[in-house]
């Protein structure tokens, strides 16, 4: 949806252009989500709503904190969902950060959106997250249907 909403705003002019990166926000919350939804050996941990750290599991997910600061959090403190350096997961998790800071709550919470250069930084921002995701955790072929890869 966001590279079709991508394509438009490439049609077209003078548009609040928060919607056609709204796809690429959501979906990097969406993917780490996916991602630790998995199933693993090993168990997950997670900050709850009111802050405690809980399991991942089916039994705690209405109670689980799922904003992106939290998923950043998972990533943080599970190092045994990744499967690089030390050094590299100091990176995805702070280019998490700064999306969070930077791309994600500065168009959500406050403004509109209606810079074209800024629609190009998010979406370039986005698959590069998409590719150190991907890239640094650890996922076996049996869970590439799980994220919608045949």
């Amino acid at each position: 949806t966001s590279e079709w909403f991508f394509t438009m705003y490439q049609l077209t002019e003078n548009l609040d252009l928060t919607g056609v990166v709204s796809g690429y926000l959501k979906s990097i919350e969406q993917l780490i989500f996916a991602i630790i939804d998995l199933p693993r050996d090993e168990a997950i941990t997670i900050k709850s709503k009111d802050r405690d750290v809980v399991k991942f599991n089916e039994d705690n997910m209405d109670v689980i904190d799922t904003t992106l600061w939290s998923l950043e959090q998972v990533l943080k403190h599970n190092s045994r969902m990744l499967d690089v350096t030390g050094y590299a997961k100091r990176h995805l998790v702070d280019t998490v950060d700064v999306w969070r800071e930077k791309q994600r709550n500065g168009y959500f919470h406050q403004h509109n959106l209606h810079s074209t250069e800024k629609v190009d930084e998010i979406r370039e921002k986005a698959l590069y997250l998409y590719f150190l995701i991907l890239g640094s955790c650890a996922i076996k072929d049996e869970h590439f249907p799980l994220l919608g890869i045949n």
